[in-house]
């Protein structure tokens, strides 16, 4: 687990109200991560990325982020 999932453990384990969640939240926060790491490696200058496999696989990541987000 990186840096942000981290801080998100310490933030969460601290709160008694719903410790169901951290769990959640630290999983969503991991995920998250995975996915920037992901887009960040997609060089935008590439004529690759004009590919439509690139940018199904740009739409893939940001629908699963999205779901995250909910």
């Amino acid at each position: 687990m990186s840096g942000l999932a981290d801080d998100v453990r310490g933030i969460t384990s601290n709160s008694a109200n719903q410790p169901g969640n951290a769990d959640d939240v630290i999983s969503r926060v991991a995920e998250l991560e995975e996915i920037v790491r992901e887009l960040a490696s997609i060089d935008l200058a590439s004529p690759r990325f004009s590919s439509p496999a690139t940018r199904v696989a740009v739409q893939n990541l940001a629908a699963r982020a999205k779901a995250l987000l909910k």
